[in-house]
């Protein structure tokens, strides 16, 4: 990667251009609210999120990662805010077969399956371990929400 000019860095003083929040964290810099990358990254074509390598990747990288999945299918499914499928999910599951799941369990339900499906075959499955990340949030997320 080349060496990049940091001197329009975003800071406070500049929004998010997703959602306007004036919060940066340490480059490669993310909105501190909804964790898109800053619009100078971006013009940069600096590589916001490597691939994954064992001897490099740290946790906080598949945070970031899933966290842009997340993003990216509610772009392509559901709304710009992100992914918001799963409670029209279940409310067709329990009309269809009368149970009670709830929001928090449907995303059990996928990481369940993402986890299975990582440990179905030897090596590193990047999809099964971003997606099974990224609904653990979603889990998270409904049950806080309640």
């Amino acid at each position: 990667m080349s060496q990049v000019d940091l001197s329009n860095c975003p800071t406070l003083d500049n929004p998010c251009a997703s959602c306007a929040h004036r919060g940066f964290g340490t480059i490669p810099t993310r909105c501190t609210n909804c964790f898109a990358f800053s619009n100078w990254e971006l013009s940069a074509g600096i590589d916001l999120v490597p691939s994954f390598n064992p001897t490099t990747t740290i946790a906080k990288d598949l945070l970031y990662k899933a966290a842009d999945i997340m993003t990216e299918r509610g772009k392509q499914y559901d709304s710009p805010a992100g992914e918001r499928s799963m409670v029209r999910c279940v409310q067709a599951f329990n009309a269809i077969t009368g149970q009670n799941l709830t929001e928090a369990e449907g995303w059990l339900l996928l990481q369940l399956l993402k986890d299975v499906r990582q440990w179905q075959r030897e090596g590193y499955h990047a999809d099964s371990a971003e997606d099974c990340i990224a609904y653990a949030a979603l889990k998270a997320e409904a049950l806080a929400n309640g």
